[in-house]
């Protein structure tokens, strides 16, 4: 029966290996180990075998880090237990508990960051057994044993065991009313991988007049669109930039509306970006942390823009109205915006390539990337992307500058009227090797 379920999730896999995009980012361990390095396997073998009493998941998005699963007496019995299954192995009821658990411990043990409390969900059942198995045992023990005892010195002990048990439960249930639902939920780091900012950017804009807002992400994915749909309980219609990862940056005008730009703290925009399309002071800093800040998109961004006016994709997805050079070229960097209007839905996987090309037509610099979410644009909008383009030590002659579209999946350009999937924005001539290109 299991490999029946499991059948149409093997044969998805072996059709599209690229889905195991997880399990390549968490098989370090074992490609030391085939590599003859048994270091991080054994690293993370005996982190995951003190999970119970010694050290718990280093990560915050489960608890605090570092906590072991058990207190220091439920350990024991939790020890307990495994020693009574382990000495009563003949019986299949009972070799079957410790034979689970090492295989549940297996995802851990053989993975990076552990131990992992994600990957010991399979652990669960027999975890949670064993100390009630050491308790089922010792109750057991002190009733029948000695025959001779007295009633009263029966009561006496049930009445300590019962004494330790709230004990117990009473100790582990004030500790987790303190930190699961005071210290834990309010540090920052928690606070961080929940978004908290979104839901506090969901409340400041319910309580505005509506516009659809443009929201600053360091990476975007879906899902954090789905958290600040949720959190609002419909969808905004946001438009989405990113700004990690040493990204260019971007910024969205949504269609005819009045918009406001969302910039938690740990995702600021750049500020040559910021400043060059007059986003200037917030209009609104929240408190707390992680805070976030609101500014208004000016009307249009006072940049003097070069016309441009090509189409992109067949029929037109988005066209390319203006450039604007940021800098002269002299500190080994190219950077400018380019000015876009979105025509029709975009490829989720769009981006934008910035090419620098000798005479010869060879690639010198580049720059590639989309840090507004493609998917999230809508026809009408109007999207500034700023382009950094480190330039190596040119050689003299002759240099244009050109820009396009294209599909991050098959790498294939959004096509153009011309047939090139490119637009020029503009030439420099460069008189002496090793000087900078300046466009004209």
């Amino acid at each position: 029966m299991s490999l029946l379920v499991y059948a149409p999730l093997a044969l998805t896999l072996r059709a599209n290996p690229e889905l195991q995009q997880r399990l390549d980012q968490l098989e370090g361990p074992l490609v030391a180990l085939r590599a003859g390095d048994a270091g991080p396997v054994a690293q993370a073998t005996l982190a995951t075998l003190g999970v119970f009493s010694v050290g718990g998941d280093p990560r915050w998005t489960y608890g605090p880090p570092g906590r072991p699963l058990f207190d220091p007496l439920t350990a024991v019995l939790f020890y307990a237990g495994l020693a009574l299954a382990l000495w009563r192995w003949r019986r299949p009821v009972y070799a079957l508990l410790p034979i689970w658990l090492a295989v549940a411990l297996l995802p851990s043990a053989l993975s990076p960051d552990a131990p992992s409390t994600v990957r010991l969900v399979g652990a669960l059942p027999v975890v949670y057994l064993l100390p009630g198995l050491a308790v089922a045992a010792a109750t057991e023990r002190l009733r029948t044993w000695p025959a001779n005892r007295t009633t009263a010195t029966r009561r006496t002990i049930g009445g300590a065991v019962l004494a330790v048990a709230w004990l117990l439960a009473t100790f582990n249930g004030y500790r987790t009313m303190r930190d699961g639902f005071g210290a834990w939920p309010v540090n920052l780091e928690t606070r961080l991988r929940y978004q908290t900012a979104l839901r506090d950017i969901g409340a400041h804009w319910s309580a505005g007049d509506g516009g659809a807002p443009v929201v600053a992400e360091v990476f975007y994915e879906p899902i954090d669109a789905a958290t600040l749909r949720r959190g609002v309980g419909r969808d905004l219609l946001a438009r989405w930039v990113q700004t990690g990862g040493g990204v260019a940056g971007a910024l969205v005008w949504p269609d005819g509306q009045p918009a406001r730009v969302y910039v938690p703290e740990y995702a600021p925009l750049d500020g040559e970006l910021a400043a060059a399309l007059g986003l200037g002071e917030p209009v609104y800093r929240s408190d707390g942390a992680p805070s976030f800040a609101v500014y208004a998109l000016p009307q249009t961004p006072p940049v003097a823009w070069s016309p441009v006016a090509v189409d992109f994709g067949d029929p037109p997805a988005i066209h390319l109205a203006g450039v604007a050079p940021l800098n002269g070229g002299d500190d080994g960097q190219l950077r400018l915006l380019t000015w876009w209007e979105v025509v029709s839905p975009l490829p989720a996987d769009a981006a934008l390539f910035v090419h620098l090309l000798d005479a010869a037509g060879n690639v010198v610099a580049q720059h590639d990337g989309l840090d507004a979410a493609a998917e999230t644009l809508r026809p009408g909008d109007r999207l500034a992307q700023r382009h950094v383009l480190s330039q190596p030590r040119l050689d003299g002659g002759d240099y244009t500058l050109v820009a396009g579209v294209y599909r991050r999946g098959d790498g294939a350009r959004l096509a153009t009227a011309d047939g090139s999937g490119a637009a020029v924005l503009g030439r420099c001539h460069v008189a002496e090797s090793g000087s900078a290109c300046k466009l004209r």
